[in-house]
């Protein structure tokens, strides 16, 4: 009988643990992407109570992570994308809802990051889902229209430490163009960190191209 009576407790605890209440947030974004949760990422935050919303937008006890994305039209968008990761002093996420809306209004993918909270110690899980977010976004940029990406993260080859390693963004229509580094600040080889000792020599480096490309291009249109 005490054998069947623990049985009988494991059970309701399993039962309990598996049915964790997940909450979805009142927002007008375009798609909600579901990355994982405590059973099925890497880290556990630990969390064993339901999550729950209080107010319009403050989540407690995350215990899944999800990407909540506001797209803009494709006619507006601008190529841009920005990444938020609410704050709430690691007790609850004060989800933005207007904000995002802003973003999108004006031509900018927003990312809505609802991640795990550390829950006492439980970090781990919140860098995966904050690498997670990063990670979707650089494997999905062409459907956000970055169009150029570093070669790696780190320095030298990603000299401003930009999210997602990108070098240039545009709109979908092709028409805008946004790049870093600048190219004016690399035309003569003086200007350049690093430039190949057996071509000092030159007037110009090969980023003249760039100008030269775009001068021909506005020449042909205007004839």
């Amino acid at each position: 009988m005490r054998k069947y009576f623990i049985a009988c407790l494991a059970a309701i605890a399993f039962i309990s643990a598996s049915a964790q209440k997940v909450v979805t947030v009142n927002t007008s974004a375009d798609e909600i992407v579901h990355l994982w949760n405590n059973s099925t990422a890497k880290y556990s935050n630990n969390m064993e109570k339901d999550e729950l919303i209080k107010g319009k937008s403050k989540v407690y006890n995350t215990s899944s992570t999800e990407l909540y994305i506001f797209t803009p039209p494709k006619e507006k968008s601008t190529g841009y994308t920005v990444v938020i990761y609410p704050g709430g002093g690691y007790r609850y996420l004060s989800f933005p809802i207007t904000f995002p809306e802003w973003l999108r209004d004006n031509g900018i993918t927003a990312v809505v990051v609802k991640y795990r909270l550390p829950n006492y110690g439980h970090s781990d899980a919140m860098l995966e889902d904050a690498i997670g977010a990063i990670d979707y976004m650089r494997n999905n940029a062409e459907k956000y229209n970055i169009v150029a990406q570093y070669a790696y993260e780190g320095y030298p080859a990603n000299p401003n430490g930009s999210d997602f390693n990108v070098a240039a963004l545009a709109s979908a229509n092709g028409r805008h163009v946004a790049m870093m580094p600048h190219p004016e600040r690399a035309i003569f080889p003086w200007q350049c960190a690093t430039y190949p000792a057996n071509r000092l020599a030159d007037d110009v480096t090969p980023w003249i191209e760039i100008f030269r490309n775009a001068y021909n291009w506005v020449a042909e249109k205007v004839k």
